[in-house]
């Protein structure tokens, strides 16, 4: 079902987009490795062309919600599970690359899981919830957590 574009959400996009491409033309610019290797044409060809697809392609309109015959539908984001599976590669490619110097290697980690996450942030739309469908147990009602009184740690005995 189409919902309203929330306030702000096309400049977002946009410059989600834009981000993607800054990161995508990084990633093409790091050192090709000393000699020619597929897991140097895949982080300097595939996994840009990812990135940039990626975070081109969010679409909250693509999030998680109930089918017509009332079962559950994951969404993808906007994002194929193509590209979604190029992400989550990165650490096993990297594990495999050895001319990366360290620094570009944890860069190129957060890159992966930072695109990652927001295409699932996107596809799971935390801002919405549907009303027939109780709320995470996470997300509770402001209130005391615990009784007043002692607590006990059962580490550290009784504390008070």
């Amino acid at each position: 079902m189409p919902r309203e574009p929330r306030e702000g959400q096309t400049a977002v996009l946009a410059a989600a987009g834009a981000a993607g491409r800054r990161t995508a033309a990084w990633v093409r610019s790091l050192p090709a490795p000393p000699l020619p290797v597929p897991v140097g044409d895949w982080l300097a060809g595939e996994l840009p062309a990812a990135i940039e697809t990626a975070m081109g392609s969010l679409d909250p309109q693509e999030c998680d919600h109930m089918a017509p015959d009332g079962r559950a539908a994951d969404g993808t984001g906007g994002v194929d599970a193509g590209t979604v599976s190029t992400l989550t590669a990165v650490p096993v490619v990297l594990a495999e690359a050895g001319w990366p110097a360290p620094d570009q290697q944890v860069r190129l980690l957060a890159v992966a899981f930072a695109v990652t996450g927001a295409v699932r942030l996107v596809a799971q739309d935390p801002g919405y919830r549907d009303p027939a469908r109780p709320a995470h147990p996470a997300v509770r009602r402001p209130g005391p957590r615990r009784t007043p009184g002692r607590r006990r740690c059962p580490l550290t005995h009784d504390l008070d």
